[in-house]
């Protein structure tokens, strides 16, 4: 019996754990193993459920009840952070976007449209854009979404992620762009090599080779890092040789981006890529969507 209650009770306090720690990290711990979003409802109860029965072997039952509702409160703590999350990441808010951007209002175009200066003056110009972080798997979701919706978007990928090889992307990269759709270096060389900016910058030569290799890439942009800035090798390119250029140096009137999660919804509740509607005409609109945290 013991064993039992602190097997129950062990599994609920790891479920939390593993929660709260997801929702530190803007959830993406839930895409370490696989994608366990549409799951965590479903592990919280299980959570809440198995402290009450371990609470009953161990305790006696006048004690499970006021013990057992400290549990259930955290449950739904965590479920209501969960469900305020999905309401600004949820798919079906995505695809309403799109179905916005598809009217005759807009115009939507791939980075390397703009490099040409190809954009309307007698439509609102949306660069949309994607930096797959983490997990492919929520990459080629969205991108069958775009498709599905017939909107095109450049998906910046990055040659040295911790989730997935570069080997592992070709297949999602090749078809991306037999669809028509744009791609993109997410560079992370100065993370990858622990600041030394020489060794940095030769790989970066030889990644943009090896991505070119499966698709035209003129469009690169720094992924984030806490210690190591990548951008900072940007300076010291020869980007004139390279005929590469960064997605933040191209003009634009708005950027909007889902950036990081707490801001997704502002406090009036309007979701932050409803701000598309406040472009004029003429103007050219970057919008930053990271598919790691859409579910």
């Amino acid at each position: 019996m013991w064993l039992s209650t602190i097997l129950l009770i062990g599994f609920s306090f790891c479920i939390w754990v593993f929660t709260v720690l997801s929702l530190q990290k803007q959830l993406r711990f839930a895409t370490l193993l696989f994608d366990l979003l549409p799951y965590y409802p479903i592990l919280e109860l299980s959570a809440a459920l198995c402290f009450t029965i371990g609470l009953y072997l161990w305790l006696p039952l006048s004690y499970v009840a006021l013990v057992g509702s400290i549990g259930w409160a955290v449950t739904l703590l965590l479920m209501y952070h969960f469900i305020k999350w999905g309401k600004g990441y949820s798919l079906d808010q995505y695809r309403f976007f799109l179905r916005t951007i598809k009217d005759e209002r807009y115009d939507t175009l791939l980075f390397n449209d703009h490099i040409d200066g190809d954009f309307k003056k007698n439509k609102v110009n949306v660069l949309l854009r994607h930096d797959v972080d983490i997990s492919l798997f929520r990459a080629r979701r969205m991108y069958e979404i775009e498709k599905e919706q017939g909107i095109r978007s450049t998906y910046f990928f990055r040659m040295h992620a911790e989730k997935y090889s570069h080997e592992e992307a070709i297949p999602l990269i090749r078809q991306l762009h037999v669809d028509g759709f744009g791609i993109g270096m997410h560079y992370d060389m100065l993370s990858f090599t622990k600041g030394d900016k020489e060794k940095a910058i030769a790989l970066f030569r030889e990644d943009l080779v090896r991505l070119r290799e499966i698709a035209t890439t003129h469009i690169v942009c720094p992924h984030g890092h806490r210690k190591y800035k990548n951008r900072e090798i940007w300076s010291e390119l020869d980007r004139e040789s390279l005929q590469v250029w960064s997605a933040y140096d191209m003009k634009y009137d708005f950027y909007i981006s889902d950036a990081g999660g707490g801001r997704i919804i502002d406090s009036q509740g309007r979701h932050i890529l409803g701000r598309v509607d406040e472009a004029k005409l003429g103007q050219v609109v970057q919008v930053l969507i990271h598919p790691d945290w859409w579910f």
